[in-house]
């Protein structure tokens, strides 16, 4: 029997493999080439782009390198003029004698300077309301300040559930998407309410702890303290709401200060203001508030006269006492 040496002749085939040249038309070849070329291009318009923007730099630098100088001058020059003008024509001629508001001045019994400035200390207060038509966000609502028995509101929707004074519902809806935006999950658990509800809330708190052993009085004046007394309430004019988060919400049964531990109101407090509304019943204000601290608890003023509130650091009895009745009994006078 002849012995197989493996060796090609002698009719015996060759088995080895060799390698076939690379298929250019196979799909991978071709998703390869594609690959390749997009990549030139994304490099290419990305070239571009940053030569575009180095030019458009380097042409911002130069003007701003160049303006100044420009303005400089045109500045010594007009200051120059009016130093000239101002000595020619400030002195007046020794016959001439002085005005009369110059001699009141003197006298020190001129009017007309003390409401001058009045008025001019009244508008430097960084903090006093400055748009009218934010007015009527400026409604004071508490125990001392009962609603209107014929108050009237234009509701709109917040969500499904909740509605609001229908431009306070707007300012909500944007706050809550600019949240979103920033990674914080806003939940509305209550906003507008009418009388009769919030009369069923009171009296269904009231018979809770009179369950648990108080008196009807002291169940009245506790309840109070965490409930607005009906008619008194500012969720029934529609510019309040409690806001917390969904996650936190279903891990509590009732709200509690806690929340104050949360990112979210981290996030109100620093933003709140942005869309016209402020923590309606901070935690150092209850004895003029003559409520618990609700960090939930945040009510519509206006963008222009929130952002005063918050600057100011006074809750809403503090400020409207201050800017709303101090000038309203200034008119009267």
């Amino acid at each position: 029997m002849r012995e197989n040496t493996g060796r090609p002749g002698n009719g015996q085939s060759d088995y080895r493999q060799t390698e076939l040249p690379p298929n250019r038309h196979s799909p991978e070849a071709v998703a390869r080439r594609r690959r390749r070329q997009r990549w030139k291009r994304i490099r290419f318009v990305l070239f571009i782009l940053l030569l575009i923007l180095a030019i458009v730099l380097a042409v911002r630098c130069t003007s701003r390198i160049e303006e100044p100088e420009e303005s400089s001058l045109s500045s010594m020059e007009e200051s120059s003029e009016s130093s000239l003008s101002s000595g020619i024509t400030s002195r007046p001629a020794p016959d001439e004698s002085l005005p009369e508001s110059t001699e009141n001045e003197e006298s020190g019994v001129s009017g007309g300077d003390v409401s001058d400035e009045s008025s001019e200390e009244e508008s430097s207060d960084p903090y006093a309301p400055t748009d009218a038509s934010e007015d009527w966000a400026l409604m004071l609502v508490n125990a001392d300040n009962p609603m209107p028995e014929d108050y009237t509101i234009e509701l709109g929707n917040i969500n499904e559930r909740f509605r609001m004074e229908k431009r306070a519902a707007e300012q909500m809806i944007k706050m809550i998407e600019a949240a979103e935006a920033d990674g914080i999950g806003l939940y509305v658990t209550s906003a507008y309410r009418s009388v009769d509800y919030q009369q069923q809330l009171f009296d269904t708190n009231i018979q809770n702890l009179m369950a648990q052993g108080m008196t009807r009085e002291e169940a009245e004046a506790e309840t109070a303290r965490n409930i607005a007394v009906p008619g008194t309430s500012e969720h029934s004019i529609g510019l309040a709401a409690d806001i917390v988060t969904s996650d936190w919400f279903y891990y509590h049964t009732d709200l509690t200060e806690d929340f104050e531990d949360t990112a979210a109101f981290d996030w109100l407090s620093e933003h709140a203001q942005e869309y016209g509304f402020i923590l309606r019943y901070p935690k150092d204000k209850q004895d003029i508030t003559k409520i618990t601290y609700e960090p939930w608890h945040y009510r519509y003023v206006g963008l222009s006269n929130a952002e005063k509130i918050k600057a100011s650091g006074l809750c809403l009895e503090e400020y409207v006492e201050k800017y709303v009745k101090g000038e309203e009994e200034s008119l009267a006078e």
